[in-house]
């Protein structure tokens, strides 16, 4: 499957997915798009994309389908949903999947062995970044799977980001993904707490993070902390984040360890949701 080969499906047309689609079609790939949403495909068809009615029409016209949507339970339903069997019952062997949401480590490993039973390879694509990034097309994707399938997918990744790290087979970037979300909404707790702090005190947010980031407590959290929240108003990203915590707690247990600070910020993050 050479660049000029590639027939591209793109599931997932949320903050994140709608660049990724509009970048790949101004490259001058072919895209066919499917989304829920009337408005998200019709903005889709306007910047050129041939829209499908479901998953299953898209996978007949298409050889590599990249999957953008929120939740595991939607991932399966693309992959292998009722009644029409999701794209896995309609792409031709040789095809190739990228999973780009964020879901269990285990279950992007059992769709690529399912998968693989019809020469159908899959790639764990997660993606990291801002919605400028997505927009600029400067991405960072981390990649797990077959090294034919990722040197087939090569020019797509490289026309959405400008980094691929590989770190082995499905399910492994998952894994890497939550670690750095992890990470992320650990900081994001921390730095909600240390500003907390420095309001009782009577001191300002500005005069604050700017010694913060001076020295040794900054992140990338505090020194972008405004597009951080632009995000967030933009996006469901802090929904997102607390179910990417739920995950990273999740196979933590799998895994029989402990991982006490993550629990706590999520506990945190619970108590914001409820109230």
């Amino acid at each position: 499957m050479t660049e000029d080969d590639l027939r591209i499906g793109f599931v997932g047309l949320g903050a994140m997915g709608r660049p990724m689609a509009e970048n790949l079609l101004a490259a001058g790939y072919p895209v066919t798009v499917f989304d829920a949403r009337p408005e998200a495909v019709e903005a889709a068809r306007t910047s050129g994309a041939t829209v499908a009615c479901s998953p299953a029409e898209l996978a007949q016209t298409a050889n590599v389908v990249q999957i953008a949507v929120r939740t595991q339970e939607q991932v399966e339903a693309v992959l292998f949903g009722e009644p029409d069997g999701g794209i896995s019952a309609h792409l031709k062997p040789g095809s190739v999947v990228l999973i780009h949401s964020t879901v269990s480590p285990g279950a992007v490993a059992s769709a690529a062995r399912r998968l693989a039973d019809q020469d159908i390879a899959v790639l764990d694509a997660p993606v990291t970044g801002s919605l400028r990034a997505a927009a600029e097309g400067t991405l960072s994707f981390i990649v797990g799977g077959d090294e034919t399938a990722v040197a087939r997918c090569a020019p797509v990744l490289e026309t959405l980001g400008s980094r691929t790290t590989r770190v082995g087979e499905p399910g492994a970037a998952q894994i890497a993904k939550l670690i750095n979300n992890m990470l992320a909404g650990v900081n994001s707790v921390a730095i909600a707490e240390g500003l907390a702090l420095a309001s009782a005190a009577g001191m300002t947010e500005e005069a604050v993070l700017e010694v913060v980031n001076a020295g040794t407590g900054a992140s990338f959290m505090s020194t972008n902390r405004a597009a951080v929240l632009d995000m967030g108003q933009q996006s469901d990203l802090p929904e997102l984040g607390y179910k990417d915590l739920l995950l990273a707690l999740g196979e933590a247990h799998h895994r029989k360890i402990v991982l006490p600070v993550t629990a706590l910020a999520t506990q945190f993050l619970t108590d914001y949701h409820e109230v």
